[in-house]
């Protein structure tokens, strides 16, 4: 069996308790007669999501994130923490700064990486990658690497790339829109790629998670985004995925993040501003090429 109809596998086929005896570093990890090769990086990841979003959007990216990984370090974790205001943290409100934003999530974090037991990395998108620059510029310590998947910032790039002028009316109609499912399937006719079924389908499962969604928390995190001023430097590995399809956010808006952090680069050719949605495989495939750069 090859390693990638391995990976397909029910989790279940890796141990993941910590008293299996790891492999060393390049040794091939065994289990139920199948192998992985093993490289010896040992990872705890965290993921953020964007602008009005929770971690339920996710999908079932995390879980084929985790899976694919596991080629990496068998007991890989990846976790999932909400901003204030929504999902889990919908009864607190949103703080108006990325900063206070921060503060908040890190305090959240530290309770599940505070055993310092493997180096934690970071993945975040849209308004979770403005959260993410702000975090590791004042903390770099808390992340070995960062990856960006179609962010921006104030500074880098003007506000008509940040957000492109053809969906400033698309999205003052969604705050006049009293019915839930249809302001989830405006924003997804926005940022990805899906149609009919499909969209019909991921449209209603995420009206469910709108309904606590409060329009002061989501006037929060636009005013947040707005003030949003990149730093100087962020001084850990970064790897910066676009989307030339991006119909949100114009993509050049991640060659300068890019650009101007020294990070590398990736662009998919079709992807929507969802990137996770539109084509999770391919931020997969992007990060198992990078992480043995990222050390």
């Amino acid at each position: 069996m090859s390693r990638q109809e391995f990976l397909k596998r029910d989790s279940k086929a890796v141990p993941t308790t910590s008293s299996e005896r790891r492999p060393g570093r390049h040794e091939s990890f065994v289990s139920f007669g199948l192998s992985v090769f093993y490289t010896g990086h040992h990872m705890r990841w965290l993921i953020l999501r964007g602008l009005v979003r929770e971690q339920r959007h996710w999908g079932d990216f995390p879980t084929h994130m985790r899976n694919a990984l596991r080629e990496f370090d068998p007991e890989v974790e990846v976790h999932m923490l909400d901003f204030p205001g929504f999902g889990t943290e919908s009864e607190r409100s949103s703080p108006f700064s990325i900063g206070e934003i921060v503060d908040d999530v890190r305090n959240r974090w530290k309770t599940i990486a505070s055993d310092g037991q493997k180096p934690c990395y970071l993945l975040a998108i849209s308004l979770g990658g403005m959260v993410a620059m702000n975090w590791v510029s004042r903390h770099p310590e808390d992340f070995k690497g960062l990856v960006l998947i179609n962010s921006s910032a104030t500074g880098f790039s003007p506000v008509t790339k940040r957000l492109k002028p053809q969906n400033y009316p698309k999205l003052l109609s969604l705050f006049s829109s009293g019915d839930v499912g249809i302001r989830e399937r405006k924003i997804l006719e926005m940022t990805t790629n899906l149609s009919g079924e499909r969209l019909r389908v991921l449209s209603e499962r995420h009206a469910g998670f709108a309904k606590k969604v409060r329009k002061t928390d989501a006037i929060a995190q636009i005013i947040s985004a707005i003030r949003f001023r990149p730093p100087s430097r962020l001084g850990i590995p970064l790897m910066v995925l676009g989307a030339k399809g991006d119909r949100l956010v114009d993509v050049s808006c991640s060659e300068q993040i890019a650009r101007r952090f020294q990070g590398h680069l990736e662009l998919h050719e079709t992807a929507n501003h969802d990137l996770a949605t539109d084509d999770g495989d391919w931020i997969i495939a992007k990060l198992r090429e990078w992480i043995p750069s990222a050390g």
